[in-house]
């Protein structure tokens, strides 16, 4: 009751509308902003070039003063082409620039796509727009092969990349728009273009098949099934420079085929020439666009800008709708005048160009500003935290399974208590389950067992990490081995390559057998709402991959396909074992799998006997590295496995000389929290207690820790209104959540309750500050005094789902923030 006071108390005191109708600023529909992550090289319009090039061929005279964005640049695009002949077997004379092209092109010299890709880029920056160079190329073995060149121009007016191939004066639109590369592969793939237009010329006439040049529309659009973007776009300024640094999208596509130019795989495979780039979004990147930042005090804003703008001159303010454009600093302050005021912010080139424009909105009126206290409590939510190991919570089975050969239902779940012997409660069960126990007979499944797992996990508030191990590592113990049946139809063990091996994984029944219960696992449990993850597991003792490094390309790529072609909803998580696996594994799944590594805390098990070598120094930064995996933490999560157990770690039994200091214990902590941790198999050992603080403050620490900082939003609201709202929230974890629950707004009172969820995509709040201003339309609520409240949800049940390191948690798990008053 004390602790209640005091929060109302503070909440009342954060609450009060001041005499002066404070400001806040409105959500605006604004164009979405993303920053360049992987392209250098644009054009330097301060070369005077681009002059020289305006002025010689008296371009201008071109578009006559057309002021519509694409217009001009079609007009620009046909006077190339009417200008330059094709010529595609060559000879090309000249040196290959676009001036010297254009020369020869006018005396009746012809070229082919590279040069017209060259010649559009220059003249297409002369006037100021956003370009960039691509090869594509339809790529299929046996089939039609080749380069094209190209170019994508950033339109202002449609905020979009489109493709413009001057080569044949045309580009493709689907319901008017243009399209970009990418959206025009997305199309061919999908149903061999049945749903693009191609259009020709200034005038976009449409065209099934192009008659000059014998091909069709759908052999047009096949062309972008592989398509690379020049890092360096700055040809023309920079002429005869190599930039020939390709950028390739790694999607399941890429991962699948081979780009066969001249029938052979494209020159640049293999080379640091092809550059993977995962993150569609980089090379979706919007120039011209702005962001902005706003930090109000009294009656002044002060508005932060900031764009990945090549060539920017200055940002320009209007300060009223259509009121006259003036230039302004990327950091501005302005006097807030009236109830409702509105800036409007763009770009502008140093050739004249503007970007889309930028609406900040800020409003007067009486604002609830709350500041939640914050909780110092160990917190349980979903997807982190320790997780218990072939038990549930409360089971505390003393024995040590490490893979389940067999085992009955009735063991797990008997105990209401969810309270662990010495170890903390969890969110995550993960069990190691051998496939001989899965499947005993060929085709016949024990999904009684993953069935009752899954229901004990619902009712003991957990999820379940599963892995099927192939086989253990004692091949004259039978239940180590693989099923029966399978043995019977692939011989006695022999030697192969590795002794981590029980079957030849090159012999083609071993993908076909293993890889169809893992079809099967899918086909049944795809986005079981209480499964956790799914382990990749392909080979080696318990399916830790041993040996993975010496299966052939086809073999490896049998073994993983069943995992990415099965789970689609839930995540895969793999041990880093065997980089072409990996890295075969990031292209191909539907989703960035999550990766783990077992034996954290080897500081010296086997050092002896190893020269020293230990996992902790010798092996985890570096296969990180080498992996190119330091930044996956950002997409998917990272799990880790303790060496021995914690009774090792305190004594050194069996392993040691002696235990581990609590300094190392905490150099082990910080380093698995440095590689972003979400989760850890600590093989529910116990904990010895004078580590519990440790153990508390990694707890604090692993996976997402979300704190609300700062929440403000109106005091009243108009019936059938909009709730606008401003928060600041702090991740004091060392990653995001990766599952897809909602931010959640609640209004209640004794007769009505009204949900409201927001678009916050709380996988993007990465440790550290994330603010997050949005609106939701109140139009369910009737007129009335209401508690708002707050939670992030599960999308479905709405029901909240994680618990806020703060205080005010209701039994519902909801978080009332103060009051808010609907009027007419």
């Amino acid at each position: 009751m004390k602790l209640l006071f005091h929060l109302l108390l503070l909440l009342t005191l954060y609450s009060l509308p001041g005499n002066s109708q404070p400001y806040h600023v409105v959500s605006v529909d604004n164009p979405v902003y993303t920053g360049d992550s992987a392209f250098i090289g644009f054009e330097d319009l301060h070369a005077p070039k681009f002059a020289a090039l305006r002025t010689k061929y008296q371009l201008d005279t071109v578009f006559h003063g057309e002021q519509n964005e694409l217009k001009r640049i079609l007009l620009l695009r046909h006077w190339i082409r009417s200008h330059i002949p094709i010529n595609d077997p060559g000879p090309h004379p000249g040196d290959g620039s676009a001036e010297s092209i254009i020369d020869e092109g006018l005396k009746g010299n012809g070229f082919h796509c590279g040069h017209y890709m060259v010649v559009q880029n220059a003249i297409m920056n002369a006037y100021g727009y956003v370009t960039r160079c691509l090869g594509a190329g339809p790529g299929v073995q046996g089939g039609p092969d080749g380069h094209h060149g190209i170019d994508e121009i950033w339109l202002n007016s449609y905020h979009k990349w489109f493709l413009s191939d001057a080569k044949y004066d045309h580009h493709f639109e689907k319901n008017g728009i243009p399209l970009s590369a990418l959206e025009i592969r997305d199309e061919y793939l999908k149903n061999k273009a049945a749903d693009i237009v191609l259009v020709k010329g200034p005038s976009r006439t449409p065209l099934d098949y192009d008659e000059q040049y014998k091909k069709s529309r759908a052999n047009f659009a096949a062309t972008y099934t592989n398509i690379e973007w020049n890092k360096h776009s700055d040809l023309y300024t920079q002429w005869p420079k190599d930039g020939s640094y390709q950028l390739m999208y790694g999607d399941r596509y890429f991962s699948t085929h081979t780009w066969i130019w001249d029938g052979k795989p494209h020159w640049a495979y293999n080379t640091p020439h092809m550059q993977i780039v995962s993150d569609k979004s980089a090379l979706e990147w919007t120039p011209n666009t702005i962001a902005s930042t706003v930090v109000i005090e009294g009656s002044q804003a002060t508005i932060s800008l900031r764009s990945s703008t090549p060539n920017l001159k200055t940002y320009q303010l209007r300060r009223k709708k259509n009121g006259p454009w003036e230039n302004t600093p990327a950091v501005t302050k302005l006097p807030l005048t009236k109830e409702r005021n509105e800036f409007f912010f763009r770009t502008i080139n140093l050739a004249g160009v503007t970007g889309p424009e930028h609406t900040v909105v800020i409003e007067q009126g009486a604002t609830t500003l709350v500041h939640p206290v914050e909780t110092d409590e160990v917190l349980m939510n979903p997807g982190m935290g320790f997780s218990t190991f072939q038990m549930f919570n409360g089971d505390n089975i003393p024995v040590f399974h490490d893979v389940l050969n067999e085992a009955d239902l009735k063991d797990f779940g008997k105990t209401a208590s969810d309270t662990n012997n010495d170890h903390p409660s969890t969110t995550i069960a993960y069990f190691r389950i051998q496939w001989n126990f899965i499947e005993p007979s060929p085709g016949k499944y024990r999904w009684d067992f993953i069935d009752g797992l899954l229901n004990i996990a619902h009712r003991k508030h957990q999820t379940v990490m599963l892995r099927i191990s192939p086989y253990r590592s004692d091949p004259d113990e039978p239940a180590q081995d693989v099923p029966a049946w399978y043995r019977k139809m692939v011989g006695p063990n022999t030697k192969f390559a590795t002794a981590k091996w029980l079957v030849d994984p090159e012999d083609p029944r071993y993908a076909k057998y293993f890889g169809g219960m893992i079809r099967a696992l899918g086909g049944r449990y795809d986005g079981h709402p209480d499964l956790e993850s799914i382990d990749v597991s392909i080979l080696g003792s318990a399916g830790e991959g041993g040996g993975t490094e010496l299966l052939t390309e086809q073999t490896m790529k049998n073994l993983i396909d069943p995992y990415v072609e099965s789970f689609k909803k839930t995540p895969l998580i793999a041990l880093l074992h065997g980089q072409k696996q990996m890295e075969y594994l990031k292209s191909a799944a539907a989703n960035f799998p999550g990766w783990r590594q077992d034996c954290l805390g080897d500081l010296g098990f086997w050092a002896a006997e190893q020269h020293g070598w230990t996992h902790m120094y010798d092996y985890y930064p570096q296969t990180i590295i080498q992996y190119n995996m330091q930044d996956a933490w950002k997409k998917a999560p990272v799990s880790f496995e303790i060496c021995g157990f914690f009774d090792t770690w305190n004594t050194g039994k069996d392993f040691m000389d002696h235990g581990y200091s609590d300094q190392q214990v905490k150099y082990i902590i910080d380093q698995s929290l440095k590689w972003h941790m979400s989760s850890f198999n600590g093989k529910s050992s116990p904990i010895p207690a004078k580590w519990d603080p440790l153990i508390g403050d990694w707890l604090k620490k692993m996976g997402y820790r979300f704190v609300l900082r700062r929440f403000s939003y109106p005091t009243v609201i108009e019936n059938n209104g909009k709730l606008s709202f401003e928060s600041w929230w702090e991740n004091k974890g060392v990653a995001p959540c990766y599952k897809p629950y909602r931010l959640a707004i609640r209004l209640k009172n004794d007769q009505h309750t009204c949900t409201f969820t927001t678009h916050a995509n709380i996988r993007e709040w990465l440790p550290g500050d994330n603010t997050y201003n949005d609106a939701v339309f109140v139009d369910q609520a009737p007129n009335g005094a209401y508690d708002l409240q707050l939670a992030i949800v599960d999308e479905q049940t709405l029901e909240p789902r994680i618990q806020l390191a703060i205080q005010g948690r209701q039994s519902d798990g909801w978080y009332s923030l103060g009051s808010i008053r609907i009027e007419k």
